[in-house]
Protein backbone atom coordinates (compact mmCIF):
# COMPACT_ATOMS: atom_id res chain seq x y z
CA UNK A 1 0.00 0.00 0.00
CA UNK A 2 2.78 2.73 0.76
CA UNK A 3 4.24 1.95 -2.64
CA UNK A 4 0.75 2.40 -4.40
CA UNK A 5 -0.06 5.34 -2.01
CA UNK A 6 3.63 7.09 -2.23
CA UNK A 7 3.52 6.41 -6.43
CA UNK A 8 0.37 8.19 -6.97
CA UNK A 9 1.32 10.94 -4.40
CA UNK A 10 4.74 11.82 -5.94
CA UNK A 11 2.52 12.02 -9.47
CA UNK A 12 0.15 14.56 -8.17
CA UNK A 13 2.57 16.43 -6.38
CA UNK A 14 4.73 16.75 -9.57
CA UNK A 15 2.13 18.39 -11.69
CA UNK A 16 1.63 21.34 -8.77
CA UNK A 17 4.13 24.01 -8.68
CA UNK A 18 5.05 23.90 -5.37
CA UNK A 19 8.62 24.75 -3.48
CA UNK A 20 11.12 22.40 -2.70
CA UNK A 21 11.21 22.52 1.05
CA UNK A 22 7.07 21.70 0.91
CA UNK A 23 8.09 18.73 -1.05
CA UNK A 24 10.98 17.77 1.23
CA UNK A 25 8.99 17.71 4.27
CA UNK A 26 5.89 15.92 2.38
CA UNK A 27 8.89 13.43 0.82
CA UNK A 28 10.42 12.97 4.11
CA UNK A 29 7.04 11.62 5.88
CA UNK A 30 6.19 8.67 3.71
CA UNK A 31 5.79 6.10 5.88
CA UNK A 32 2.56 8.25 7.90
CA UNK A 33 0.83 7.89 4.69
CA UNK A 34 -2.26 10.04 5.25
CA UNK A 35 -1.32 11.40 8.55
CA UNK A 36 1.02 13.27 7.48
CA UNK A 37 1.20 16.71 8.92
CA UNK A 38 2.21 19.58 6.53
CA UNK A 39 4.68 22.42 7.44
CA UNK A 40 3.67 25.21 9.21
CA UNK A 41 3.32 28.58 7.21
CA UNK A 42 1.84 26.95 3.99
CA UNK A 43 -0.97 29.21 2.65
CA UNK A 44 -4.59 27.69 3.65
CA UNK A 45 -5.55 26.72 -0.12
CA UNK A 46 -2.17 25.04 -1.00
CA UNK A 47 -2.41 23.18 2.06
CA UNK A 48 -5.99 22.09 1.17
CA UNK A 49 -4.94 21.08 -1.93
CA UNK A 50 -1.82 19.41 -0.65
CA UNK A 51 -4.36 17.69 1.74
CA UNK A 52 -7.03 16.29 -0.76
CA UNK A 53 -4.06 15.11 -2.86
CA UNK A 54 -2.78 13.35 -0.08
CA UNK A 55 -6.25 11.93 0.59
CA UNK A 56 -6.87 10.71 -3.12
CA UNK A 57 -3.49 8.90 -3.43
CA UNK A 58 -4.48 7.09 0.18
CA UNK A 59 -7.98 6.30 -1.10
CA UNK A 60 -6.30 4.97 -4.73
CA UNK A 61 -4.00 2.97 -2.38
CA UNK A 62 -6.58 1.77 -0.36
CA UNK A 63 -8.87 0.37 -3.57
CA UNK A 64 -5.51 -1.03 -5.11
CA UNK A 65 -5.12 -3.38 -1.68
CA UNK A 66 -8.89 -4.24 -1.58
CA UNK A 67 -8.60 -5.10 -5.33
CA UNK A 68 -6.03 -7.18 -5.02
CA UNK A 69 -7.50 -9.08 -1.85
CA UNK A 70 -10.95 -9.78 -3.48
CA UNK A 71 -8.89 -11.08 -6.95
CA UNK A 72 -7.06 -13.90 -4.44
CA UNK A 73 -9.95 -15.58 -3.23
CA UNK A 74 -11.29 -15.60 -6.83
CA UNK A 75 -7.92 -16.94 -8.18
CA UNK A 76 -8.07 -19.61 -5.36
CA UNK A 77 -11.27 -20.89 -6.68
CA UNK A 78 -10.50 -20.93 -10.18
CA UNK A 79 -7.50 -22.72 -8.94
CA UNK A 80 -8.94 -25.34 -7.19
CA UNK A 81 -12.13 -25.96 -9.59
CA UNK A 82 -9.38 -27.12 -12.12
CA UNK A 83 -7.61 -29.47 -10.14
CA UNK A 84 -10.97 -31.19 -9.00
CA UNK A 85 -12.00 -31.37 -12.04
CA UNK A 86 -8.17 -32.74 -13.19
CA UNK A 87 -8.73 -35.28 -10.61
CA UNK A 88 -12.13 -36.22 -12.07
CA UNK A 89 -10.54 -37.02 -15.12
Amino acid sequence: MVKVFSSKLDRSLASRPLPSGILHSIESNKNKLASRELPSGIPADTAGAIRALISRAFIFGFRFVMLIRAGLPLASAAVSWLMISAKAR
